[in-house]
């Protein structure tokens, strides 16, 4: 996974995935949720998100993503897909 993709994580080469600042690991045993941009519903569940967001500077990460989920979505209309029809890959 390279920052472009995912600014905030990466993939460590024993395939956990870490805080690429801290290098903390995210525990086997903790849920993780991942959203991707060809999801229609992304930006509406990313911008609620951030409406909730209390930190300011976390606020304007979570804002500069919805950013990038919005050009990917308007240069690959064709890519944007209803979540359901995910299952299979």
């Amino acid at each position: 996974m390279n920052e472009s993709q995912e600014p905030k994580y990466c993939i460590t080469p024993d395939g956990k995935i870490a805080n690429r600042k801290t290098g903390r690991i995210i525990p086997d045993d903790e849920p993780v949720f991942i959203l991707r941009a060809r999801d229609k519903h992304a930006i509406y569940a990313m911008a609620y998100y951030s409406a909730r967001c209390e930190i300011e500077g976390h606020k304007d990460i979570v804002d500069s993503r919805i950013d990038d989920f919005r050009d990917f979505a308007r240069q690959h209309p064709d890519r944007m897909q209803e979540p359901g029809q995910f299952h299979g890959e």
